[in-house]
């Protein structure tokens, strides 16, 4: 992170479930919930997303600094969220020196609130139809390739 200090992330009900599911494909005991594939013991390097990205042929239309946009924009649009809750969201300082200073509050209960209201936006939670799938990571040419078997 920019900033250089612990960031707390409160963490939305369905992307708990998310992370308790990787937990259970993490291969070995590293303690890593997302290691990377290239180098054992490691957790993914700050590249890796972005390769992904273009691993998925989504280079071209995305970024991972733009989703997080998207996140503030939605924020912007769509929310009464305060101005510092939709900023402390994404890591950014709010204010001077001193206001910091005097108001050491993280908002993690409005931003939980913030995270949980993405959460029931995002598009990628509401199916056009409902679908049950399995899915296997396996490493393809140097980019993880995701297998899914799927049944309507």
């Amino acid at each position: 992170m920019k900033i250089k200090t612990e960031h707390q992330v409160p963490l939305s009900a369905a992307a708990m479930t998310v992370l308790k599911q990787a937990w259970g494909l993490r291969d070995g005991g590293e303690g890593l919930v997302f290691p990377s594939a290239m180098k054992k013991g490691r957790m993914l390097s700050d590249m890796s997303l972005g390769k992904l990205l273009k691993c998925v042929g989504l280079a071209d239309r995305a970024t991972v600094h733009g989703m997080r946009t998207g996140l503030r924009t939605w924020a912007e649009e769509n929310t009464s969220a305060d101005f510092a809750v939709k900023e402390m969201a994404l890591s950014h300082r709010v204010g001077s020196q001193i206001e910091r200073s005097y108001s050491r509050s993280v908002l993690l209960e409005k931003r939980a609130r913030l995270m949980e209201a993405w959460d029931d936006f995002a598009p990628a939670r509401k199916p056009a139809r409902r679908m049950s799938c399995d899915f296997v990571l396996e490493p393809d040419d140097g980019c993880w390739r995701r297998l899914a078997i799927c049944s309507c």
